[in-house]
């Protein structure tokens, strides 16, 4: 019904999908009246295309231009300023998708909102502040995987 939303997240570059299909994929969902949102995960929002048929574009610019026919459009990747968000959303996105961002400042969103100049501390962060975001002792066990996350 009208009261239930539905999106779809798809990546566009890694995990073995070639970015003329995740393209095609992209396009064909926003072109046909069964979802509200598109999610793209594109690692680095501001990024050029690896592919060589796309050489000179940046991954926003591919998805931002193509036709949506009312489907909203957000991204992730590498959002980690209240200016990096604006900037995407000033690129052609009709929302941004706060990762890592939110993960080190839970209250990313409000900061964002209220401080143009609000950005992520830097990384790796450590443990303590991690745990004063709400992040359980497993979590940030996860976290430490992911290599530069989490100080030592």
């Amino acid at each position: 019904g009208k009261d239930f939303i539905l999106g779809v997240r798809l990546s566009a570059e890694r995990f073995g999908m070639k970015l003329n299909d995740s393209v095609q994929i992209a396009q064909r969902l926003m072109s046909e009246d069964n979802i509200d949102f598109l999610d793209m995960s594109l690692w680095d929002v501001f990024k050029d295309a690896s592919d060589e048929a796309f050489q000179g574009a940046s991954l926003l610019k591919i998805f931002a231009d193509l036709p949506r026919k009312g489907v909203a459009l957000g991204a992730a990747g590498k959002l980690y300023s209240a200016l990096d968000c604006e900037r995407a959303i000033e690129h052609g996105l009709d929302f941004v998708i706060i990762g890592r961002a939110a993960v080190v400042h839970a209250d990313f969103p409000v900061q964002a909102l209220s401080n143009p100049a609000f950005k992520m501390l830097d990384l790796p962060v450590s443990r303590d502040h991690l745990m004063s975001q709400g992040l359980s002792p497993t979590f940030i066990d996860y976290m430490a995987s992911w290599k530069g996350f989490v100080a030592a």
